[in-house]
């Protein structure tokens, strides 16, 4: 199913494309290439400060409205399972 429903996606992307093509005959096919290196340390310190700004409302680095949405829930499970359980269900995961 999950294949069915990219190929889908895949087909409404083209079909889309193709009606945007349509809709602009002015389009210039000739798209100058700029060539240029990527800073990564600078773009790692840019997408955490996002991150940061989007999740300050909690100390575990949910997004604010996930935890909205579901941080009374979490707060309640805190400390609701034993360090053995979770290994357990672990090694049930992995085995």
């Amino acid at each position: 199913m999950g294949k069915l429903q990219t190929l889908s996606l895949h087909l409404q992307d083209d079909w889309e494309t193709l009606a945007y093509i349509a809709r602009e005959p002015n389009l210039n096919p000739d798209v100058p290439r700029q060539e240029e290196r990527l800073d990564w340390a600078s773009l790692a310190r840019q997408a955490d400060q996002a991150a940061q700004i989007r999740a300050d409302n909690n100390p575990f680095g949910f997004e604010n409205y996930f935890w909205n949405l579901n941080g009374d829930k979490l707060l309640d499970q805190k400390s609701s399972r034993s360090d053995a359980w979770f290994l357990k269900y672990v090694d049930v995961a992995t085995g």
